[in-house]
């Protein structure tokens, strides 16, 4: 039996062994990778770049958003698809923003192309959104949110540490060159929604067009800004034009295709000297226990449709089985509980978690979460289970005082309360909000509560990110018209209005 021995011995020498997972965190991201630590440690620093050169393009000194985006390098587009709520088709990342902070997963191998695109330029794109959402929270055309996102997409860092901004974007150009461009008109004024979607290319590109014309021309640029300005007091897409550009929608077309017809495109350098130096990153590697339990986690944490919900549980309880006791599975599987199973099942988990481990953020929160949404027999229970999540969601403050999840739990703990939020939770909910503003149910909160108090002009403007976010589809058109009513009205009644809370996939 030697023989037999010996073959084991090298057949399990010779195997590649799992990669282990790494955690880098840098001053805007914790990235997770089970690749190469030069790979993760290279694209970490790389993503750190991206974000300087979206300050230095929009001149921001602002310090670090107190979230930080979470990213997800995976192997392959099929663990992508796997984690993405609707299992759209061909997808090499995806972005969502979460009660936590933004999240995104990404394919990390790069595309064997120049016309394919890969995971890193998907995240460039989501990350400009967020960026966006993050630091100028505004009512932008949706051409321009897709065409800012467009822009800094295919942002290049060169080996000699030049960057290159505003390169073409090879995968959108068989649309312009193959396809009937939308009338500028068209362009400008519509909704994806409104949109047959085999036009969203050419709406893509061509939004991508004439953001790099705006950017490339600088005094077209000072009249971009004349027309948003316009266009946020309500003025007509025909007139702000004529003001702001002095151009018809037919003249703005000519130039747009005299611009593309010159077959160049001016790209910006941005030398190494004008970035900050190289981005510090500490790295660690993940326990076997959460290595086991991380993309579980975050399935849970992203959310699943109906027909999913059964499947997921079902792996999350048998990873947890396999580590008997361990707070990663616990919380894990307390979680996946609680929106998918056994609630009652979820509440012994945690609560035993949380005695067990008194500083376990993530059990302290699920719990709170489930002490305010659980059914209760009466007012009195109601409120005894409310001030129950208040005490977790203070614990959980004093573990981070950022947390956006925290701070929101925190106001919502006071909603049954005879004379409703105390101004510690009204602050609270601001904090949430401004670390958050992504989030669509924040805004949505803190609408409310500035409807109650008073401020309908603040309303409208944290409505707005969400009336006019592309994706928004029929919760968007709902916010325009709240919109609509709170301007007609302006009336702290409608802080009582039914308008539905936005869905999972829309988070």
């Amino acid at each position: 039996m030697r023989w037999l021995a010996c073959i084991i011995t090298c057949l399990l020498l010779s195997a590649p062994a799992q990669a282990a997972w790494k955690a880098a965190s840098s001053d805007n991201f914790i990235v997770y990778s089970d690749g190469s630590d030069s790979e993760l440690l290279s694209f970490t620093q790389r993503v750190e770049r991206f974000d300087q050169v979206l300050r230095i393009m929009t001149g921001l000194n602002a310090p670090p958003a107190p979230v930080k985006v979470r990213i997800y390098l995976v192997g392959s587009d099929s663990v992508v698809h796997e984690l993405d709520f609707s299992h759209r088709g061909h997808l090499a990342g995806f972005y969502a923003a979460r009660i936590s902070g933004g999240i995104a997963v990404v394919n990390r191998t790069r595309a064997h192309n120049e016309f394919a695109m890969d995971g890193e330029i998907v995240l460039y794109h989501e990350y400009s959104h967020h960026y966006m959402e993050q630091y100028f929270p505004a009512a932008y055309p949706i051409w321009y949110q897709e065409g800012f996102a467009e822009y800094f997409a295919p942002t290049k860092f060169d080996k000699d540490g030049v960057v290159e901004v505003g390169k073409v974007e090879m995968p959108r150009l068989p649309a312009l060159y193959n396809e009937e461009w939308l009338s500028t008109q068209q362009l400008m004024t519509a909704t994806l929604d409104n949109l047959p979607e085999k036009q969203w290319n050419q709406f893509y590109a061509q939004g991508w067009l004439l953001t790099h014309y705006l950017f490339s021309t600088p005094a077209r640029h000072d009249q971009f800004k004349e027309y948003l300005h316009l266009r946020a007091q309500g003025v007509a897409h025909e007139e702000a034009l004529q003001k702001a550009f002095n151009l018809t929608d037919e003249q703005l077309g000519k130039e747009l295709h005299k611009y593309f017809g010159k077959g160049t495109v001016l790209v910006k350098l941005l030398t190494a000297a004008s970035l900050k130096q190289v981005p510090t990153v500490s790295l660690r590697t993940l326990s076997q226990p959460e290595a086991d339990c991380l993309l579980p986690t975050v399935h849970v944490e992203l959310g699943v449709s109906d027909t999913d919900k059964t499947k997921l549980l079902e792996q999350v309880r048998a990873t947890a089985k396999h580590l008997p006791g361990n707070e990663y599975a616990q919380v894990m599987l307390g979680e996946a509980e609680a929106r998918y199973g056994d609630a009652a099942r979820a509440r012994e988990l945690l609560q035993a978690q949380v005695e067990a481990t008194p500083d376990n953020r993530a059990a302290l929160l699920s719990l709170a979460a489930l002490e305010l949404q659980a059914d209760q027999a009466d007012h009195e229970a109601r409120l005894a289970a409310d001030r129950r999540a208040r005490k977790l969601a203070v614990k959980a403050n004093k573990l981070d005082s950022n947390d956006p999840e925290a701070l929101y739990f925190f106001y919502l703990s006071f909603m049954h309360e005879d004379n409703g939020p105390s101004q510690n939770a009204i602050a609270a909910l601001a904090q949430a909000y401004n670390n958050l503003p992504q989030f669509q149910p924040f805004a949505l909160a803190q609408a409310r509560q500035d409807l109650h108090d008073g401020k309908p002009d603040s309303a409208v403007a944290e409505l707005k990110p969400i009336a006019y976010s592309p994706h928004g589809g029929k919760y968007a058109q709902k916010m325009r018209a709240w919109i609509e009513d709170i301007q007609a009205k302006k009336s702290p009644a409608l802080a009582d209005s039914t308008a539905e809370e936005p869905s999972d996939n829309a988070k």
